[in-house]
């Protein structure tokens, strides 16, 4: 190793030294420096104090300078005209000030006495801003978090709780917990400020720090005291009394205001013992906190660790907050277009629903205990189950009810209800089908309408086999046989044939061809008509009710209608042709009806 100067100190050569190790550079004193050193020991005074920075009931702070440092700092002395016997008061400040070493309390960097035997306190010069004026003015925020003051503030207020959890650790109460004693330095360093009646729980400590034990008269700022504090008796000061300050101060980040207000001191301190109200819309978490935190009995108060705590997860969880703001929105929105017609847009109802309980969902992912946000989605749910039940789908409206615990009982009843008219409706549309099948009961028909068709088709061939000759005695015979047949055929399978409206139709019809034919035929008799008349007559009867049969059971027996149409006309024209034309047209009616169910889809 070399240092052949004073300038400079370097290692040479050695090998063995590892890259981490530090290599030390300094340099001799020039001209500028031996004049700083002979100054130094000419100093007599050195403190140096320059112009006023603020001052209090009893306190002057004045700019000074350390001149062997050449620091600036804060001298805190008792102001002109003040007793002097009541500096102790200053002194016990500062021991107290001094033994609460910690990054949010002032630094206390020396305590004597002055020319005239006063205390002076010589402590860190904080270059910032007053909480109070950055409470009062938001444009004195920085730029970055001018979008969440709030959120800036809680900050703030961390940083206080963390020097209060401290002095608490060392059994110091401070009972003067306001915006104007604390200072936001230009780099965010937060300072609590003004421990001029901040008193020790600790009966073992020194004279140098006043005990809580000792104080017999309110003391504090009353728009920010808890109760105890305006109580003549110190044995009921406690860490809590703190607890309620820094609760005070949360209520004053949040309503803009301190807890209490008033023309006068007395105005104020009659109110010390009354609750302060919690505005419903703020935070839950924070309302919870400040229940806790401003409640009149000390006992119900939390550490201030639980209040810094409580605020930091305030903190994190700042984010679900706006979101849950947002999902509120759309949760009012939707009710409000669920309450409109009921034509609303199905599509549109369920987009609304889907980011609603999207952001309460991820709410509650964040935030578990979150009872607002719980409820409102309770609220979504039961609603929207609600509305299921208004549109008749009770499928979807299980869906939303799977997803609430303990729903009320009328959601169920109403589901249940829809369920069961449901039912009631299938059950309804499923006998209308029934009976309006043409393939029920197809087999019985077939064989009721081939044996009927043998029957009437041949009893105007076989009547003429006993004898009867042609006219009215014949032609009524052929009806008695026809509606005595087709009660025959209707007794033996009205089991079947009753089941279906189309096999009722066709047996009512089937009946009442022959009846009415009757009745047509003794009206024609008495009319003095001709048989071949009558008969026309009878085909114009047949034509009726084989089309409104077609249209009433099967509309491709509308085959035989168009042909029973077509020989009417041509009977009108040629009456003496009627016989020659009535039974074709059976025969057609016949054939067409047995091609058509030639192949029973359903057993009987």
């Amino acid at each position: 190793m070399r240092d052949d100067d004073h300038h400079t100190l370097f290692l040479e050569g050695d090998e063995t030294l590892p890259p981490s190790a530090t290599m030390a550079v300094g340099s001799a004193p020039g001209d500028a420096e031996r004049r700083a050193l002979e100054a130094l020991r000419g100093q007599v005074e050195p403190l140096a104090l320059g112009a006023t920075l603020g001052q209090g009931g009893m306190g002057l702070v004045r700019l000074g300078v350390q001149t062997r440092l050449g620091r600036e700092v804060a001298v805190k002395t008792l102001r002109p005209g003040i007793d002097p016997n009541i500096g102790i008061g200053l002194l016990q400040e500062a021991w107290v000030t001094g033994a609460l070493e910690h990054p949010n309390i002032v630094p206390i960097y020396d305590v004597s006495l002055d020319a005239e035997g006063l205390p002076r306190i010589v402590l860190k010069r904080i270059e910032g801003t007053s909480w109070t004026d950055i409470l009062d003015d938001p444009s004195l925020l920085p730029e970055a978090d001018r979008a969440d003051p709030v959120a800036w503030h809680l900050g703030i207020l961390v940083s206080v709780c963390r020097a209060i959890e401290f002095a608490h650790s060392r059994g110091i109460l401070h009972r003067d917990l306001k915006p104007d004693n604390i200072m936001v330095g230009r780099f965010g360093e937060v300072y609590l400020l003004d421990w001029g009646i901040a008193v020790s729980l600790d009966s073992r400590a020194d004279g140098r720090f006043p005990l809580a034990r000792d104080q017999r008269y309110p003391t504090g700022t009353p728009i920010y005291m808890a109760p105890e504090m305006a109580l003549d008796d110190g044995e009921a000061l406690c860490p809590e009394s703190d607890v309620f300050l820094l609760c005070g101060l949360l209520f004053r980040v949040l309503a803009g205001r301190p807890p209490r207000s008033g023309s006068s001191i007395g105005e104020v301190l009659g109110q010390v013992f009354e609750p302060i109200p919690i505005h419903p819309d703020w935070p839950e978490d924070l309302r919870v906190l400040l229940e806790r935190g401003l409640s009149l009995d000390p006992g119900a108060r939390p550490p201030a660790s639980a209040v810094r705590e409580a605020i930091e997860l305030h903190l994190r969880r700042r984010g679900a907050l706006d979101l849950l703001d947002r999902a509120r929105e759309g949760l009012a929105g939707l009710l409000a277009l669920l309450d409109r017609a009921d034509d609303v847009d199905r599509i549109e109802v369920y987009n609304r629903f889907g980011a609603c309980r999207f952001g309460l969902h991820e709410v509650l992912a964040h935030w578990p205990e979150h009872r607002g946000a719980a409820a409102d989605l309770r609220t979504l749910l039961e609603r929207m189950v609600r509305y299921e039940i208004g549109q008749r789908d009770p499928r979807a409206a299980r869906v939303l009810l799977a997803d609430l615990d303990a729903p009320p009982p009328d959601l169920e009843q109403g589901i249940a209800a829809i369920e069961a008219a449901i039912t009631a409706d299938r059950e309804r549309l499923a006998q209308l089908a029934a009976e309006a099948d043409t393939e029920a009961g197809a087999r019985t028909r077939w064989v009721a309408l081939a044996g009927l068709a043998f029957i009437w088709g041949g009893s105007p061939v076989i009547l003429p086999l006993f004898g009867i000759p042609p006219g009215y005695p014949r032609a009524m015979g052929v009806a008695v046989a026809q509606f005595v047949a087709t009660g025959i055929v209707l007794a033996v399978t009205h089991r079947v044939m009753m089941r279906t409206r189309v096999n009722r139709a066709l047996l009512s019809l089937l009946l009442l061809e022959p009846m009415i034919n009757f009745l047509l035929l003794l009206a024609s008799l008495q009319w003095d008509l001709d048989v071949d008349q009558a008969t026309v007559l009878e085909l114009l009867l047949a034509t009726t009710l084989v089309n409104v049969g077609a249209f009433l059971v099967d509309r491709r027996v509308l085959i035989s209608g168009m042909v029973f149409v077509a020989s009417s006309i041509f009977t009108i024209l040629r009456p003496d042709l009627v016989r020659l034309v009535a039974t074709p047209c059976i025969a057609v009616m016949v054939l067409n009806t047995l091609w058509l169910w030639k192949s029973p889809a359903q057993a009987d």
